[in-house]
């Protein structure tokens, strides 16, 4: 038999995102809620913009082939961001009612400079697929290949299937690209991608490829507006959800706009989770609105329970750094250093902060004590919680101060669940999409019964073991798919080592300013002065998408 031997090298090592897994029960959550809509997809026009740019080439380009397309696209890409940015800066608006979240914005500095400079931009200079400092975007499909692509796919405007390039499709993709030529010079605009050189003139006169330029009431605007409020085929089934999310969403900036408050990610937060406004007053939603709510709330909660957790974690490996560090023996087990958490000075001060022994009795306390859920700027809320906790890991706070808001967060999660209810009740999420998950709201409530007859020191052991265990089983899983190494700590041979640095506990981001400015787009919400801001109200027109959910 042969056998053949060779070196292994080790895995490359990167940063990595999620170290407990906690963060993916909330991208399951509102890639639910707002299909469509990613974290990378702003601006509403785009989903017209591409199908036009890919339907129009094919019909001026019919014999090109895939290197020809990539070369014309990308200079195509990067135009309609160059006409944007200009016109904000022609009439001195905000940047976000043009070119804000466009392709390329990292290189509107170096272009405009060049325009100024020479009296022209050379399209080719940023376009090109070469790494030099001045190129747009790496992918080759600039936005649309990075950013745009799958959810255009998905909702059926474009096919990346049939050529060596994207493809539009004729029955949605078609009949969108055609309203959109209606009210742009097209012409003008491909003679400038051909020939690489535009001048200050072409870009004035090309400002009705801005974002801006999707006029109300055309008929490019009306096929947006069905395709994100879903109100008629071919996207009212598949688009029911968004619908109704973005039907939420035009009522809460409505509510906070009467209040004087701001539109903005706070208050989306804590409105979704605890049903109120920021002075606490009921936030009324129509019935056809409230169960859209509640599975945002459950967004919202697993959001900060992966945001606790996180902070037992980081505290964990700070105690495992300054162990290292120390030159002592190291931790020979995930459960050496548990007990050595809770039995030490950081356990010390968690039941000293909570002057009892049983963590059933900082229950009952939080359940008699706690602000109303609807309180949820009272610096004891979990909400604020979640916010003081992340501050303190970026302020050097205390570690017992940082641990115990951590915990105390995770209890209040516990007091206040209803386990009446189904852990994500309303909500397509499988037991096998949660198994590579280990810490989510359902074993959260499981563990919660067996913690119940523990003391809290047990309590916090547990919590501690089940964070690292659960970053080895998430760590070995991306390294098994991806070959890369995200371990901020490993078993050695020695014991336990730390690996790299105490990841500081993040939020994940619910699609809230993609979806705002895509409202602001389609000219559903507006600014009430001239400013980038959060002083938003609703239209008439959004009114109209509002009243469609009834009263």
């Amino acid at each position: 038999m042969k056998v053949t031997t060779d070196w292994l090298a080790h895995p490359t090592t990167i940063g990595g995102i999620d170290h407990l897994g906690t963060q993916a029960p909330c991208q399951l959550i509102y890639s639910q809620l707002v299909p469509g809509i990613t974290n990378v997809t702003d601006r509403a026009r785009y989903y017209a913009l591409y199908p036009w740019l890919v339907c129009s080439f094919d019909r001026r380009f019919p014999e090109a082939d895939a290197a020809e397309f990539v070369r014309l696209f990308r200079r195509a890409d990067f135009l309609l961001t160059l006409i944007a940015d200009h016109h904000a800066r022609l009439l001195d608006e905000p940047d976000g009612w043009h070119g804000a979240a466009m392709v390329g914005r990292t290189q509107m500095s170096a272009a405009m400079a060049r325009l100024e400079a020479a009296g022209a931009i050379v399209l080719e200079e940023f376009t090109t697929t070469e790494e030099v400092p001045t190129r747009y975007f790496k992918n080759r499909l600039g936005g649309l290949g990075q950013y745009y692509m799958g959810v255009l796919a998905e909702l059926g405007l474009l096919d990346s299937s049939t050529q060596h390039w994207v493809k539009y499709t004729q029955e949605l993709g078609e009949p969108l690209a055609d309203a959109v030529g209606k009210g742009v010079l097209a012409d003008r605009f491909w003679s400038l991608v051909e020939s690489g050189r535009v001048t200050a003139d072409d870009l004035d006169a090309l400002h009705s490829f801005c974002p801006c330029g999707l006029q109300q009431d055309s008929e490019e605007h009306t096929m947006l507006l069905n395709l994100f409020f879903a109100e008629v085929e071919p996207f009212a089934v598949t688009g029911q959800q968004r619908r109704l999310s973005l039907g939420m969403s035009l009522y809460l900036a409505d509510a906070l706009s009467k209040a004087s408050a701001e539109f903005d990610i706070a208050a989306f937060r804590g409105a979704i989770y605890a049903n109120s406004l920021p002075n606490a007053a009921p936030w009324h939603l129509p019935a056809s609105l409230q169960p859209t709510r509640a599975l945002w709330g459950l967004y919202e909660t697993n959001d900060m329970l992966s945001v606790g957790f996180l902070g037992l974690f980081a505290s964990a490996l700070d105690q495992l750094a300054f162990r290292q560090a120390s030159g002592r023996p190291r931790y020979a087990s995930i459960e050496a250093l548990a007990t050595d958490v809770s039995q030490g000075e950081l356990g010390d001060a968690l039941v000293s902060a909570f002057g009892v022994e049983q963590f059933s009795e900082v229950i009952g306390r939080l359940q008699a004590s706690a602000p109303a859920i609807g309180d949820w700027l009272n610096p004891r809320h979990e909400h604020e919680l979640c916010n003081q906790l992340m501050s303190q890991w970026r302020s050097g706070a205390s570690d017992s101060d940082r641990l115990i808001t951590a915990f105390e967060m995770i209890a209040l999660l516990i007091a206040r669940d209803n386990t009446d209810r189904p852990a994500y009740g309303g909500l397509a999420i499988t037991a096998d999409e949660l198994r590579n998950y280990p810490i989510n709201l359902q074993t959260l409530r499981q563990r919660a019964r067996r913690w119940s007859s523990c003391s809290v020191r047990a309590v916090l052991e547990d919590a501690i073991a089940w964070c690292l265990s659960a970053h080895l089983s998430v760590a070995l899983r991306k390294l098994r798919q991806t070959g890369r190494s995200t371990f901020r700590f490993r078993p050695g041979e020695l014991g336990l080592e730390i690996t790299d640095e105490t990841p500081l506990p993040t939020r994940t981001t619910p699609r809230f300013n993609q979806t705002s400015q895509i409202l602001i787009d389609l000219r559903t919400l507006r600014h009430r002065s001239d400013t980038n801001g959060n002083d938003l109200d609703v239209t008439a027109l959004g009114r109209q998408m509002m009243a469609s959910h009834g009263q």
